[in-house]
């Protein structure tokens, strides 16, 4: 054919069959042309190298050395600078490292060492690598260094975990307008990845202020990376203004606007922008991803319900759902405990094939035992025909957090001798079941064993479950010196601990102690001015819980009020104290005084000593009989078959008083219940509990 002859013509179609993704067309093209050229040889090793068929684009770099039509040296057909390029890039994309730096010594060999194309790539490459000292080294030996150069560099340091390296992308970006370049949008779009959080809104505005300054075009793009920066670093106000400025506004500026207003909490405004994209504006989220960061923000910040709403709607829209939905999908059933809906999505994760999927079966397994059904999580686990760590660490957490602390203790042991690597969070798993059932020494000696036999690094949770251990045991000293030893400054999750240790063992002393740093680094937390006001009650301090209680109006805080909901036939009844608005309200009372009259000819006494208001005894009798949780299992008594397990979830910590109630009620009703509280599950049958009243 005569065009065959025209080497600019067949050029042309193989780089756009290549842009095309049709390598197979391009190959043949070129396997008919009689004088391929550099440019020929350099398209074809490009869309092998866009494809990751790195193999394949290396190989044909080495035949077009070998390849003689008169171009180059001793009859070589000699790469050029984009011939490289188009190599490195290739590696990039596919991690390959060794190759990428194998090419690299080429580009010194063919003296493309000092070329910026081959700087900027190179720079790329090694930072996307994880070499990012290599990738320092080429940038700071280049010498010509262009806007892409700065720009690669930058990336590579605002892409990498480290705060040190963020800073520098910073101080870099400074530098190269102090070198008289003029950045990119891309070269923002990089940079503000820096700005994460709270303590670099500052440096976040001085960068906006570059960006306005140099006139640089705020796309979609761009304009929903800034929403998204301010977010992060508590600058709602900005990243509003800035989203209203959008001309156009896509799936992606308006999720950076719902993740911005998480971030913040406010969570109303969020549900208001889901409202607005899928109702009134008929968005459709076409991408997994973008999926994904939705059901992620609304998991994260305890909206399950909202985020399974999300999932029914992606599943409408008939794409193919990835794994990573479907573990999230179920995470954001654990949030809402709601065992109906969890039987659906395994039913649906069983027709969709998901089923022997490891990570699916991982997650199943937290999402049942979060739900209440420790015995199917068991069974999960106990049926899975391959387990990795993660399999391991979801039923000893399962357990653990069910008050059976033995049980998964025993299977640590196994764990082990089937030769796997226990990980920060199996350990952290062991400590909680050492610490639920007072397992002092065996839980200390499995702290120490993090560093001296298993090479971790114990992280605050770790520690938080020590001070806990010792606490809970009386040993409130010994906490404290152990809080003194710990390498870094406590947070907060520690004081939370011995806080909640001393609240058990009554120290009225160390609770202020530990109230005092909980408000000092969260003076917004309500809690700790709780536990004091109601420790003070408990002892007839009433004149120094008023004082308290004053204090926490003063900060405008609020108590978060004690509620209970049950699901029966795939409804969800939510109980508050003192709850009279549901339609069962009289059942549901008349149930709770029988109940109440068998309890008392049981030896039943209220403990009238957990009411903390100044009111008389037989008021104190009543209110704690009106507790959220008695009223939601007055209601399961009365709504379900006789024998079927009560499930029922709470928001706060389970009170003494209602711990006695259930396990007389399940021994007197022969009921199995189970009841989740804010720190565990308790299985309550033939009057005992599985936390052993340790809790």
């Amino acid at each position: 054919m005569g065009f065959l002859q025209s080497i600019f013509l067949c050029n042309n179609i193989i780089h756009a069959y290549s842009e095309r993704i049709s390598i197979d067309d391009a190959q043949k093209l070129f396997g008919e042309m009689t004088e391929p050229n550099v440019i020929s040889w350099t398209n074809l090793i490009s869309g092998y190298a866009q494809m990751g068929k790195l193999t394949q684009a290396v190989a044909l770099f080495r035949r077009m050395q070998e390849h003689n039509n008169g171009e180059g040296k001793e009859g070589r057909c000699i790469p050029n600078c984009f011939t490289f390029g188009s190599i490195l890039k290739g590696c990039t994309r596919t991690k390959d490292l060794q190759t990428g730096m194998q090419i690299h010594c080429a580009t010194g060999k063919f003296g493309f060492d000092s070329d910026t194309f081959i700087a900027s790539t190179l720079v790329d490459m090694y930072a996307k690598c994880g070499q990012i000292d290599s990738s320092w080294r080429v940038f700071a030996q280049a010498q010509d260094k262009d806007v892409v150069t700065w720009t690669s560099m930058i990336t590579g340091f605002a892409n990498h975990m480290h705060p040190e390296f963020k800073n520098a992308a910073f101080i870099l970006f400074k530098d190269m307008i102090r070198n008289g370049l003029w950045p990119l949008g891309i070269t923002f779009s990089s940079l503000v990845k820096v700005f994460n959080e709270p303590t670099r809104l500052n440096q976040a505005k001085q960068v906006h202020g570059c960006l306005v300054k140099f006139g640089i075009e705020v796309d979609s793009q761009l304009g929903s990376s800034l929403v998204d920066m301010y977010g992060k670093c508590e600058g709602i106000d900005e990243a509003i203004k800035i989203f209203l400025r959008l001309d156009k506004k896509d799936v992606v500026s308006w999720t950076s606007l719902l993740v911005a207003y998480l971030n913040n909490r406010l969570y109303v405004e969020a549900i208001n922008v889901i409202h607005t994209m899928v109702v009134e504006k008929g968005m459709e989220v076409r991408d997994a991803i973008s999926w994904m960061a939705l059901l992620s923000s609304f998991t994260q910040t305890g909206f399950g319900e909202e985020a399974l709403f999300l999932f029914q709607k992606m599943l409408l829209t008939g794409l193919s759902l990835p794994v990573f939905i479907i573990t999230c999908a179920m995470r954001a059933c654990s949030t809402i405990a709601s065992l109906s809906v969890a039987n659906q999505l395994h039913s649906r994760i069983i027709k969709m094939g998901f089923s022997n999927d490891l990570s699916v079966r991982n997650s199943l397994i937290t999402m049942y035992a979060k739900c209440g059904e420790i015995d199917i999580a068991l069974r999960l686990f106990n049926s899975m025909s391959k387990r990795d760590t993660i399999s391991w660490n979801a039923i000893i957490a399962a357990l653990s957090q069910h008050g059976f602390g033995k049980e998964a203790l025993e299977l640590f042991h196994i764990m082990k001798m089937e030769g796997f690597q226990p990980d920060d969070f199996t350990l952290l798993g062991v400590l909680v079941s050492c610490s639920n059932i007072g397992l002092v020494n065996e839980g200390y000696e499995n702290f120490k064993s993090m560093t001296t036999d298993y090479n971790l690094k114990p992280k605050m949770e770790h520690y938080a479950s020590i001070v806990s251990l010792l606490g809970r045991a009386g040993r409130l000293d010994d906490a404290l010196v152990f809080i003194n030893s710990i390498p870094s400054d406590p947070d907060i999750m520690i004081w939370e601990a011995l806080l909640a240790s001393c609240r058990v063992q009554g120290n009225i002393k160390l609770v202020k102690f530990a109230a005092e740093k909980i408000l000092q680094m969260k003076p917004e937390d309500p809690s700790a001015y709780i536990l004091l006001s109601s420790i003070h009650a408990s002892m007839g301090m009433w004149d120094q819980k008023a004082d308290v209680l004053m204090m926490m109006r003063d900060q405008k805080l609020r108590r978060q009020p004690s509620q209970s909901w049950i699901e029966v036939k795939g409804m969800t009844h939510v109980f508050y104290m003192e709850d009279k608005s549901h339609p069962l309200t009289p059942f549901i009372y008349s149930k709770l005084d029988e109940l109440n009259t068998k309890l008392k000819e049981a030896g039943y006494v209220p403990n009238v000593n957990l009411v903390f208001h100044y009111i008389k005894p037989e008021q104190k009798e009543y209110s704690l009989l009106q507790h959220s949780e008695k009223l939601a299992l007055a209601f399961g008594l009365i709504t379900t078959v006789k024998g079927s397990p009560i499930r029922i979830m709470q928001n706060l910590r389970c009170c003494g008083d209602c711990h006695v109630f259930f396990k007389l009620i399940s021994k007197i009703e022969d009921c199995q219940i189970v009841l989740r509280d804010s720190n565990r599950f308790h299985h309550f049958f033939h009057g005992s509990c599985t936390c052993k009243d340790y809790w």
